[in-house]
């Protein structure tokens, strides 16, 4: 049999989610199964855009933190990266940065190079690791995204900090968690806090980019249990019809409130856009809450990190951020 071409196969990669029979910590993979469905090829496809990562570089005037501890389980630390101006008299909004990659895998690496750029236009970005799926299911995650936000207010004086201005940004599951953390700040079942327990994680600003927003509606329903991954079962700690409380509070529409901040929604051209959406905004409009929605040409799912789209979206978030973040006296 010939070898199948793999020369349009954008990643191949393996996950296993439960320990082996050995130990705990250790797992085996006993197979491989690949899976793929038929599409039809649209009618007038989309010519190709060539994309190119982006490599960090830390920007004149930009002072860098590395891993910094922001909260601990155990012997288990979570750090983040911090990026802040080397001058200036601040203090400085304040961005979290939330990865993405199906709340399985990925690591801040990829927002690395926004969180150095924006860091230069005069914020505080906090680049965070959290704990993933195959470590802690839900509500672990966004337990962490809120831990790294009464962090920054408890080490506000230290870095110039403007802890009354925080926002947030993520993208895929890195939005969705960005989306839960700006509409739960009034949540009493998932604001537990064991560090800085004094401090607030309500946030001031939120932006989302190609996160789902509600998990309990049917689309992602189906979406969880078609994917041969089980990522957002692994992630929810079981299906809709044994976890259902955690697809209701891992839903940032289901936390919308007049406390809710000013959201920002974007979208790749090729993306889906504004299907994620509807139904936030609509509870958005109920309670007079400022949001925007901006689709970025000729993109993919994701967009953020390469070339040529890195730019309108840093434009875009800089403009939003700039508009719901900083005083008239910044």
């Amino acid at each position: 049999m010939d070898a199948p071409d793999l020369s349009q196969v954008e990643q191949i990669g393996f996950t296993d989610l439960k320990p082996g029979s050995g130990s705990p910590s250790s797992s085996r993979l006993d197979w491989i199964e690949v899976y793929g469905k038929i599409l039809k090829s649209p009618k007038n496809p989309p010519s190709a855009v060539k994309m190119t990562r982006i490599v960090p570089q830390l920007p004149s005037g930009v002072e860098e933190h590395r891993n910094l501890v922001y909260t601990q389980y155990g012997d288990r630390q979570l750090t983040l990266d911090l990026y802040k101006p080397s001058s200036g008299k601040g203090p400085f909004p304040t961005v979290v940065f939330i990865h993405g990659g199906g709340w399985y895998k990925g690591d801040p690496s990829s927002y690395t190079a926004m969180a150095q750029q924006l860091a230069a236009r005069g914020y505080v970005t906090l680049n965070i690791f959290y704990r993933l799926a195959g470590e802690a299911p839900f509500p672990a995650a966004i337990h962490d995204c809120k831990a790294a936000v009464r962090w920054a207010r408890a080490n506000a004086r230290t870095f110039r900090i403007e802890p009354n201005q925080i926002g947030s940004v993520g993208g895929s599951a890195g939005g969705h968690l960005s989306g839960l953390l700006g509409t739960s700040g009034q949540s009493k079942r998932l604001n537990v806090a064991t560090d800085y327990a004094d401090y607030s994680s309500q946030i001031q600003a939120c932006a989302v980019m190609a996160g789902s927003m509600d998990l309990t509606a049917e689309r992602s329903r189906t979406s969880a249990s078609e994917d041969p991954r089980r990522r957002m079962i692994a992630f929810m700690d079981g299906r809709w019809e044994q976890a259902r409380q955690n697809y209701i509070d891992a839903s940032p529409v289901t936390h919308v409130s007049k406390a809710t901040p000013p959201m920002l929604f974007m979208d790749g051209e090729f993306d889906s856009p504004g299907e994620r959406y509807p139904e936030i905004i609509e509870k958005l409009d109920t309670f007079g809450i400022y949001h925007e929605s901006h689709v970025i040409e000729n993109a993919p799912h994701p967009f953020w990190s390469s070339d040529p789209f890195f730019d309108p979206a840093l434009d875009i978030l800089t403009q939003f951020f700039d508009k719901t973040l900083k005083s008239k006296e910044s």
